[in-house]
């Protein structure tokens, strides 16, 4: 069976090696021989491809010098609560609280699936157990700087150009050749935002680089380093928490900084645990005691049904809220989605409001036939929430929908 993450993880590792020929292989297969909902992944990896193969033919400003970056190692040191404050730690990687083994509750969660949409997900491994708990981890480092003359080669570096790959931007996860500016300035402490893995995926910027403020106080009033904020939501989340919106920094007014001493937030686990919907619902505004419907409509993407106009209207006939979340500021996606008792949506990155969601709450996830991703359902099961889903090709079958609508909002 095709293993679609350990495959990227596979071609990650040898575009580090910068094995291009034994890379070559691997991506350029006919896509025929990739499971149908693996496709996009395929498509991902060559683009990745291609973008690292450009670094030597792209401008880069003439203030920066080229540096080759070396992956950290992760021997963690374990702490039995959080610290007061970062600053009395050597330099080194933090872990604190637990981590357990959650089994899979697929069957049960999905028992009303038809047998070929059970076998497809199970190819997509939506029955795999994972990690569950309130594990997290942090970095404390020394002589820290910026690298990367574009969002997607953002990296943190630090003592003797260390830096962890899998908290860069999308190349340098990849690729260690990278650019920096020589130092001019220098800072004794500050926090720095881990750089997500698209600055412009909603839910790469608020899982990964929005979560890290969970630490903004263990560095005092030091400066916060983030990447972009195209969504607007560091000023927001800041205000709700008590953080003083000036100590925000950009990448691009700190690429000449050297920061004696830093902490670097991990992200969370991929598919997130209990501490990732704590940390959220303190931002959460719930005002009204019975909850919404809501239906988040990708009519204005590519990715939605082509009867996603009969759904709208269908929703709409049953008290369902029609959202388009493209159109929203982040406060009024967190206000619906912290008073939704029932969300229905296309997969696509609005489902990460589901962390502002309450407990409890119910998801029906709509997937494109070539899009077949668990990260939503596994994160769900962090928040116990009552979860469905269902699998067109072109269009939704509206009798199925409305069946497993009505049990989901039961």
């Amino acid at each position: 069976m095709f293993n679609g993450p350990e495959w990227t993880r596979t071609v990650k590792n040898l575009l580090f090696k910068g094995d291009f020929a034994a890379v070559e292989e691997m991506i350029y297969q006919d896509v025929r021989n990739f499971p149908t909902g693996e496709h996009n992944r395929i498509r991902q990896m060559r683009g990745l491809y291609t973008s690292i193969k450009n670094i030597d033919q792209r401008s880069v400003p003439a203030e920066f010098e080229p540096v080759k970056l070396r992956a950290a190692e992760n021997e963690a040191i374990f702490l039995d609560k959080y610290p007061d404050s970062f600053n009395d730690l050597p330099a080194g990687f933090y872990r604190i609280g637990e981590q357990v083994e959650r089994e899979s509750t697929f069957e049960a969660d999905l028992s009303g699936l038809s047998r070929s949409e059970l076998r497809r997900l199970r190819e997509a491994r939506f029955g795999l157990g994972m990690q569950g708990g309130t594990s997290d981890s942090f970095r404390v480092v020394e002589n820290a700087f910026v690298c990367g003359c574009d969002l997607m080669m953002h990296a943190y570096a630090f003592s003797e150009n260390l830096y962890v790959n899998e908290e860069s931007g999308r190349i340098a996860k990849s690729y260690p050749m990278n650019f920096r500016v020589p130092a001019k300035r220098t800072i004794p402490h500050a926090l720095l935002l881990p750089i997500p893995h698209h600055s412009g995926n909603y839910y790469h910027v608020l899982g990964e680089m929005v979560y890290g403020l969970r630490y903004a106080k263990l560095v005092g009033d030091a400066p916060i380093l983030y990447q972009e904020d195209k969504y607007r939501i560091l000023p927001v989340v800041c205000d709700r928490l008590g953080i003083d919106k000036n100590r925000l920094i950009s990448i691009d007014e700190a690429s000449d900084l050297n920061i004696q001493k830093a902490l670097l937030p991990s992200h969370p686990p991929y598919y997130w645990n209990k501490s990732v919907f704590s940390f959220f619902q303190k931002i959460s505004t719930r005002t009204v005691k019975d909850g919404l419907k809501v239906f988040i409509s990708r009519r204005r993407s590519n990715r939605g049904p082509s009867n996603e106009d009969e759904l709208e209207t269908f929703l709409a006939e049953r008290g369902f809220l029609v959202v388009y979340a493209e159109l929203l500021s982040f406060e009024q996606q967190v206000l619906i989605a912290s008073n939704t008792d029932v969300l229905v949506s296309v997969h696509g990155a609005g489902l990460a409001n589901m962390a502002f969601m309450k407990a409890g709450a119910a998801m029906f996830e709509l997937f494109p036939s070539e899009m077949l991703t668990r990260d939503f359902y596994m994160r769900s099961r962090h928040n116990d929430m009552a979860y469905s889903a269902m699998i067109f090709d072109k269009s939704v079958d509206m009798d199925v929908f409305a069946t497993r609508l009505a049990k989901i909002v039961q």
